[in-house]
């Protein structure tokens, strides 16, 4: 047995009904207990149910009856103890408990009935207004029997239950202060008018509870609710007031003899007073004389109201107090402790049936706005019924299969459609089985349909049909579209390429994998590491700037895996897509050739005015060198004095450094063949230390063992490494106890050299003009600006690359690289 769908722990009409009748007839403990037990076997799948009732005074538990899987128990009693049921009676809690969830050690009590203990169920407390009556309790053999639902609808039920067992236990005290009256009847003529009061106060609380068990209309309720109250109480006002708790809000929902502007004021000050808190709490609020106190900015709304005394009621639906109660009276008034549990319990009755009022028009307005939206929705719905015929369907559907809105219901779905796929292509029985399907189906009129179908309970299936013609024109569109983009691509000239935020090469096109030299379709592998070395930070700075949302464009010199080493112009333009990831589009145009072309047409000028240059100084400086210098030498073999010498050794030395001018000039301009071999370079860096002028700077050799060769020529590269460590020398002239360093290793398939000096480093500046020919830091006459942009053509011609840059602990570092095996031809 399941659990009837009463949201909230709203109970059943009839089962309200019932309980209300057994209150109206005063029913014994006993009937009411056969009553409750068939009620709550209704309810819930219960095998085991007792009814217990407490005795506050004696502190005895009196256990009514006990069913077991149909057997029942005769009663007895049973002192206060650690069992579920004295449990409850403590906390004045509901006690719920489940094979995942048992019972507390402390709350497990002796076994009675059956010798097995049950494996699920609940105790609730049973009360009437705020006393504890006693426990009701339904238990299983089974797991998972007692849901939050399910003992949400026990507690309504023992709320109802703690109505019927009080009206009886006062009609029985009634009927015993009768009869004791009959000796004294003059004595006790108050008595009977207490008694008289007393049972037309139950008999209005029972027409309340048979009134409100038929009522679904809340405003209705909550009227009725208000009225019978002033009936009962004698009031001369009345309000109900509806409480959201979450957001903070209240409301008059009805209102008796209350002005607007009371309601209102009292609407906007009700979380402010200090009774709300009493009222949230589940407590009852009675006020003797409201005009004795003074509330800022309600009391003149009380004065003109016209009320004195108060009591409000907390409205409690589930755990939850929805809202108040409120009744009025126009005199001062006291509430007795017997008054107070009878509102209490009115109060009870009358939030139960507001609560499920509420709901029933909470699922009604649902039902009409369902109604609503799937009639106005633009996709055509049909909920089809088991045997594929369709039990309702919505205006859109009429219109897609042109057929009257009326004539749809019973119509099978698949006779709507010429085109319905059948035998094992239909969908409705695969459906049915479970699975939601969705289908293209092509229609008359060169139309496009998108069915969905959704599995329901009891074979039941919903049916989704959107007509998605432009949709599929559109796909189409796009993807011819898509075919011609991927054809230009394919065919352009220039490298494409995208890049991920690693720098991943995830998508190329023929050029591309021409100029990276990779094979069309195999893995991609990082850019940097298709790089030059010494180019990696300039690049990935460029593309760090593109990610960032700049286009940028740069040369890059690219070595393949071939060996090969191209010079590409890249272009970098950042892309947006979903999710706010961004890639980078690069096009890359390989300029290797037209580089070079442009290095042989420079070069080629420059040859021609340095020729011209050469042979100027040849004739014009050479011939008067060697004169000065033979001059010089003649009269030194004469003795002079001290002046004379100095002079004479000026005169010399200033000849020579002419001559080396004119020298390097020559060398620089003329281009004669490389004459390559196998060369160790840490033997030419011994050689050029070991010459080095002593006591300047003191140099560390830090040379990689086992060093491979190079193929080059020794002369023009041991004059790379002279003119690095000449110019590392003079950085650091001047300086107490210079050191310079020079350290070689192995890179992949180059060979690297670096020369580090202390010296002040290099003005950022001037960094990118040091290897231009005739540019020079130093001062005028030290230097002719030559050595640096010789070294660079020699490097290059070599297939290799020289670069220089500032150290962060101060000086400048030069390194350069040459390749194991000797290009193909030189750059």
């Amino acid at each position: 047995m399941t659990v009837p769908s009463t949201p909230g722990g709203v109970l059943p009409s009839e089962v309200v009904a019932a309980l209300a009748q057994a209150a109206a007839m005063q029913a014994t403990p006993e009937v009411l207990y056969d009553l409750i037990r068939r009620q709550t076997e209704r309810l819930v799948d219960a095998e085991a149910f007792y009814l217990a009732l407490w005795d506050p005074q004696t502190e005895i538990i009196h256990f009514v009856a006990h069913h077991d899987r149909g057997e029942l128990e005769g009663a007895f009693d049973h002192p206060l103890s650690d069992g579920p049921t004295s449990w409850v009676i403590r906390n004045e809690r509901s006690l719920r408990f489940d094979a995942d969830r048992p019972l507390p050690t402390a709350s497990r009590g002796s076994v009675f009935g059956s010798p097995e203990r049950s494996v699920s169920g609940a105790h609730v407390p049973v009360k009437f207004g705020d006393r504890l009556v006693g426990v009701l309790s339904a238990q299983s053999y089974r797991a998972g029997r007692f849901p939050d639902e399910a003992v949400q609808v026990l507690e309504a039920l023992a709320a109802h239950a703690g109505v019927a067992l009080e009206a009886g236990r006062l009609a029985r005290a009634a009927q015993a202060d009768r009869e004791a009256a009959g000796a004294e009847l003059a004595a006790m003529g108050e008595l009977r008018a207490q008694l008289d009061r007393r049972l037309r106060e139950l008999d209005a609380l029972r027409r309340t509870a048979h009134e409100l068990a038929g009522t679904a209309d809340a405003q209705a309720t909550m009227r009725y609710v208000a009225e019978e109250g002033m009936r009962l109480f004698e009031a001369t006002h009345a309000g109900v007031v509806l409480i959201d708790v979450a957001h903070r809000t209240v409301r008059h929902a009805v209102a008796i003899n209350l002005s607007p502007e009371y309601t209102s004021a009292m609407d906007a000050a009700f979380f402010g007073l200090r009774y709300a808190e009493l009222l949230l709490g589940g407590e009852v609020v009675t006020v003797p004389n409201a005009r004795e106190r003074v509330i800022p900015g309600l009391t003149e709304h009380i004065l003109a109201a016209g009320f004195v005394s108060v009591i409000a009621l907390p409205l409690t639906f589930g755990e939850e107090v929805i809202g108040v109660l409120a009744f009025g009276h126009d005199r001062p008034r006291s509430w007795e402790p017997e008054e107070i549990a009878l509102a209490r319990a009115f109060a009870d009755q009358a939030a139960l049936a507001i609560g499920k009022a509420r709901l029933l028009d909470t699922v009604t307005r649902a039902k009409t706005e369902w109604q609503v939206v799937f009639d106005a929705a633009p996709s055509g719905l049909a909920i089809v019924d088991a045997a594929g015929n369709v039990a309702r369907g919505n205006r859109a559907l009429a219109r897609l299969t042109n057929v009257p809105l009326a004539g749809l219901n019973g119509r099978a779905l698949a006779s709507l459609f010429p085109e319905w796929p059948w035998g094992a292509e239909d969908p409705l029985p695969q459906a049915r089985s479970g699975i939601t399907v969705s289908r293209l189906m092509p229609v008359s009129a060169g139309r496009v349909l998108v069915i969905t179908l959704a599995p329901e309970s009891d074979g039941r299936v919903v049916a989704v049909l959107d007509d998605v013609t432009r949709e599929q024109e559109a796909l189409e569109a796009l993807r011819r579209s898509e075919g011609r983009f991927r054809a230009l691509v394919a065919a352009a000239p220039v490298a494409i390429l995208t890049l991920d935020r690693d720098g991943t090469v995830n998508a190329v096109n023929a050029a591309a994998t021409s100029l990276l030299g990779v094979s069309p379709g195999g893995a991609m592998v990082p850019l940097a590491e298709l790089l030059v070395p010494g180019e990696r930070a300039h690049v990935e700075a460029h593309l760090a700037a593109a990610f960032a949302g700049e286009t940028r464009e740069c040369l890059a010199r690219l070595r393949r895996p071939d060996g090969a080493v191209r010079e590409a112009h890249l272009v970098a333009v950042p892309l947006e897509e979903r999710g706010g990831v961004r890639t980078v589009l690069a096009l890359a145009r390989d300029v290797t050739d037209e580089q070079a072309l442009r290095e042989q047409v420079a070069h080629a000028e420059k040859m021609v005015a340095l020729g011209q240059l050469v042979s100027g100084v040849a004739h014009e400086i050479n011939n008067p060198l060697a004169g000065i210098t033979a001059l010089a030498e003649a009269l030194a073999v004469d003795e002079h004095d001290e002046g004379t010498e100095r002079i004479l050794d000026t005169i010399r030395r200033e000849a020579g450094r002419a001559a080396r001018i004119v020298q390097g000039l020559l060398l620089f301009s003329r281009q004669r063949p490389l004459e390559r071999r196998d060369v160790d370079l840490n033997a030419l860096v011994r050689e050029v230390v070991a010459v080095a002028p002593p006591g300047e700077v003191s140099w560390i050799l830090d040379l990689a063992p086992s060093l491979p060769s190079v193929g080059a020529d020794p002369d023009q590269v041991i004059q790379v490494v002279r003119n690095l460590v000449r110019n590392g020398t003079q950085a650091m002239a001047g300086r107490p106890a210079p050191v310079g360093r020079i350290r070689t290793w192995v890179e992949s398939d180059v060979v690297c050299c670096e020369i580090l000096d202390q010296g002040s480093g290099i003005a950022p500046d001037v960094l990118g003009r040091i290897f231009e020919p005739f540019f020079t830091t130093k001062a005028a006459g030290e230097g002719t600006g030559l050595g640096l942009s010789i070294s660079h053509g020699i490097v290059r011609a070599h297939g290799g690359e020289i670069r220089a840059q500032n150290r962060p602990e101060g000086g400048a570092r030069f390194w350069f690289e040459l390749p194991h095996a000797t290009p193909s031809r030189p750059r």
